[in-house]
């Protein structure tokens, strides 16, 4: 299954989870992952976490610690999922 969700769907389940939350607030990878894949989301896990680590790295989306923004490849366990600073998901 994980190898059959395009990135589109992943890019809109982000904008449609964003959509319902007040400005500054955060998504955890799981929920992105509970949207799409339902019962099954945590095996798609890994590809999620892929997924907004190379969003982040392109400056569509800040990865957060603590409430502090990290660096993709600085991340070491727990993180949410902030929009970026100016410009939208589908910048990249």
């Amino acid at each position: 299954m994980t190898d059959q969700i395009p990135a589109a769907l992943i890019d809109t389940a982000i904008l449609a989870l964003f959509s319902v939350r007040r400005d500054g607030a955060t998504l955890c990878p799981s929920d992105i992952a509970r949207h799409i894949g339902g019962e099954d989301w945590r095996d798609i896990m890994p590809l999620i976490h892929r997924h907004v680590k190379a969003k982040a790295r392109l400056g569509a989306l800040r990865l957060t610690q603590k409430g502090m923004t990290v660096q993709p490849d600085d991340l070491q366990g727990v993180y949410r999922i902030a929009r970026p600073a100016k410009g939208l998901i589908d910048k990249a």
